[in-house]
């Protein structure tokens, strides 16, 4: 029966709801979608968190099962990652093994009553806005009507990703930062119930860290805790243990683990800008030829700042890491070294994966922890000192769906002259390729875009006091109630 609930996908594939906008019609869908674009044949790697659907022994009926078995007839071969494995781990497979794409079945940090599947192309990117919007077309034609499967169908092997993943990793940052990983401090980590306890415990099984792991277990209920890492409320167990144990870093990733939060010694957290920064600066102190940061239009200036005072390329680009990923590629094509970052905690390198990677960032500031005494308190407290100071923020603003296109029109029809006029505000440039983002004649700036599936519009601000900041919001809501 054609299902009511049409097959979307945004940034980062397609999420709904498990059992009416996330349904096994849905998954048979986007996997023959995919196989056509395929031409029926070559090899994806599957992978999954442990959310409803998701079963490492691929039973009857589950999400799993029905996505591999679709895939395998309609002549896809099919290596099946076990047990649960992260984005990115993934994401290496694919390329490490020249395989034509991989599937993840997660929605990420969504709360556990949601379902998803996101696509990664043979590079080990997310794939792009022409691949996702072909997928998006097939597959909602093949929820009314199903072509013949293909006439030689596919194998299947089941394959485990994650012990190579973790030593890839080791051996990047090996030769990158000229010495292997030797830990002498706790690390404590939250795995959100989600893929990544088995993966850090493989990471760092051979640096002789005492490692804590909270919230282990894979649940496709997440232990009825809030799986959004970057939720700072949600991580008070892990802040508790932090500083019990009197760790000088503490980290929670999301469940398909492509996302992060890094506590500094405190407990308090780093932004990803912030991380990024202190990364940034530590490449550079040990003359690694750092060239590019990457990142979207709903990040911290302070990103611009450090690459102007070190002379390095700043891009921006629309919200979503397939856009970062573009140009990652072009920096590793080229032997660069550049990284891409999310305000949302995702982040990468030009020498690892194309995916977000909840682990790499972690990693390198264990290598920074272990060099040096300075705490990342003070690592942090220093940022503002060189590159000013930047009180970023972020909420969200619901509205009546019926109102969607009103705001939509408001955001792509709004000029310089009339937001002047509106708000009193003296704006220097707009840009307009996501959302509406006013740059202010003094650098602080504000941002609104629109959910691509659900009736929120989110809001960003900087500037540099956090009373200009929410004036700054103030306005932003305001302007979509007009």
């Amino acid at each position: 029966m054609p299902s009511q609930y049409p097959i979307i996908f945004g940034t980062s594939g397609h999420r709904g709801i498990i059992g009416t906008s996330f349904t096994i019609d849905h998954i048979k869908a986007i996997s023959i979608a995919i196989a056509t674009l395929l031409n029926n044949s070559g090899t994806i790697a599957i992978g999954y968190d442990p959310r409803e659907g998701n079963d490492p022994q691929l039973t009857p009926n589950s999400f799993t099962k029905i996505c591999v078995d679709t895939l395998r007839s309609y002549g896809i071969n099919v290596v099946f990652l076990t047990p649960f494995t992260p984005t990115p781990a993934v994401s290496w497979y694919v390329t490490q093994n020249h395989l034509q794409g991989g599937l993840i079945l997660t929605a990420s940090h969504n709360p556990p009553e949601y379902n998803g599947i996101k696509f990664n192309t043979p590079d080990g990117a997310p794939a792009d806005t022409k691949t996702t919007t072909q997928i998006e077309m097939l597959a909602n034609q093949y929820l009314q009507t199903t072509p013949p499967p293909a006439k030689k169908p596919g194998t299947l092997i089941i394959e485990t990703a994650i012990p190579a993943f973790s030593a890839a990793l080791h051996k990047t940052l090996t030769q990158l930062l000229g010495h292997s990983l030797t830990i002498q401090f706790p690390i404590v980590i939250d795995a959100k119930h989600g893929t990544a306890g088995y993966c850090w415990e493989t990471l760092l099984k051979s640096t002789q860290s005492k490692l804590d792991i909270i919230h282990k277990t894979p649940d496709s209920q997440f232990g009825n805790i809030n799986p959004n890492p970057t939720k700072i409320d949600t991580l008070t167990q892990l802040q508790h243990l932090q500083k019990t144990l009197n760790t000088p870093i503490a980290i929670a990733n999301d469940p398909d683990s492509d996302r992060h939060v890094i506590l500094d010694e405190t407990g308090s957290p780093l932004t990803p800008e912030e991380t990024t920064v202190i990364i940034g600066r530590y490449l550079l102190s040990k003359n690694i030829p750092l060239t590019e940061i990457i990142s979207t239009v709903a990040s911290s200036r302070l990103l611009k700042k450090f690459c102007v005072a070190h002379q390095l390329t700043y891009t921006e680009t629309s919200v979503g890491f397939k856009y970062i990923a573009t140009h990652l590629k072009k920096a590793k094509e080229t032997a660069k070294i550049a990284l891409g970052v999310e305000s949302s905690g995702g982040f990468s390198a030009s020498f690892h994966t194309l995916e977000k990677c909840g682990f790499l960032p972690g990693m390198i500031l264990f290598y920074l922890l272990s060099e040096t005494s300075t705490p990342l308190s003070q690592l942090k407290a220093e940022l503002s000192g060189h590159y000013g100071h930047h009180n970023f923020q972020e909420i969200e603003f619901y509205f009546d769906p019926s109102q969607k296109q009103q705001i939509k029109d408001l955001i792509s029809q709004s000029t310089i002259q009339n937001l002047t006029q509106k708000t009193k505000l003296e704006i220097a440039t707009l840009n307009q390729e996501d959302g509406l983002k006013i740059i202010l004649t003094n650098d602080d700036w504000l941002l609104i875009r629109l959910s691509g599936t659900e009736p929120i519009a989110r809001i960003y601000a900087e500037s540099n006091s956090q009373a200009s900041t929410q004036k700054l919001l103030e306005i932003g809501k305001w302007f979509l109630t007009l």
